[in-house]
């Protein structure tokens, strides 16, 4: 489950087989009925897990965690010589 152009091709170049996708709006709160409709979806297509991102699985109720899983992916600073001054910033504003 998601949005993020960028989420689903990392997704494509690392999954073994992907049987669908199903898009929301960022910031999506999922109803019961959407998470239900999800899952049936995914056992019809015999899906073994469903990706989703960890910003969007922390909304989704620990009952249905079973069914979904999602990656950790990292970050890499372009320019790593101002990586200082990014912190920095972070804290001034925090």
């Amino acid at each position: 489950i998601a949005g993020n152009n960028q989420f689903c091709n990392q997704i494509l170049k690392y999954a073994v087989k992907v049987k669908g996708h199903t898009k929301f709006a960022d910031h999506h709160a999922y109803s019961i009925n959407e998470l239900e409709k999800v899952i049936n979806n995914a056992k019809e297509a015999g899906v073994e897990l469903i990706i989703t991102t960890q910003k969007d699985f922390v909304k989704i109720p620990a009952a249905y965690d079973p069914y979904f899983a999602y990656p950790v992916m990292g970050v890499n600073m372009l320019n790593q010589s101002r990586m200082g001054t990014f912190f920095d910033e972070i804290k001034n504003r925090i």
